[in-house]
């Protein structure tokens, strides 16, 4: 659990200060460049890194004061935090490995959709149609199933169909995580 808060704390710190970070919160080594000053992504990201910063100092600062403020906290945020980040975060994040990355914001291309089981779609919300999710959030998530359907021909990245080949592509040897590690790699040569 420790890595996956450590490396969401270093992209929170460093985004907030204006450096480019991917997954690992240390460094860039996605195949994709650094974003460039001109594409405006850094500012947005940093703008937003901050404001969070901003949010959780002034919710930890009000609630933080008192015994039953900071067990209220531990309770409903600290704990649920720790228990559901990591599977959830596990699940979240493959949907937009090895997916490009780019201003211009095109969920088509920056984002996959992947076939899961009922138990793990009702606990998402359907939000494993993750390109309908982003190119359409006002849909509900019980019509992304049917949107899906409409949209099947225009997603480009449908090479993993299902959860389970999303995650071994991510982790079989030579895949996502090695060939992003073996990119950072590279860079440090």
């Amino acid at each position: 659990v420790w890595p996956t808060f450590q490396c969401r704390i270093c992209r929170l710190l460093s985004s907030a200060l204006g450096i480019p970070v991917d997954y690992s919160g240390t460094g860039w080594s996605m195949k994709t460049p650094k974003y460039s000053k001109e594409s405006g992504i850094m500012r947005d990201l940093q703008s937003a890194a901050q404001l969070q910063l901003l949010v959780y100092a002034a919710v930890f600062g009000l609630f933080g004061q008192t015994a039953e403020g900071r067990q209220a906290l531990l309770f409903w945020w600290i704990v649920p935090v720790l228990i559901g980040y990591t599977p959830v975060n596990y699940v979240r994040n493959l949907e937009h490995a090895d997916c490009e990355v780019s201003k211009q914001m095109n969920c088509l291309r920056n984002t996959r959709t992947v076939r899961s089981n009922a138990i793990l779609r009702q606990l998402l919300w359907n939000t494993n149609y993750h390109a309908e999710h982003h190119c359409y959030p006002m849909v509900p998530f019980f019509n992304l199933p049917k949107l899906s359907e409409l949209m099947d021909d225009h997603i480009i990245h449908n090479e993993c169909r299902h959860f389970t080949t999303q995650n071994w592509e991510a982790v079989k040897p030579g895949g996502w995580i090695d060939q992003q590690a073996a990119a950072g790699l590279k860079k440090e040569d």
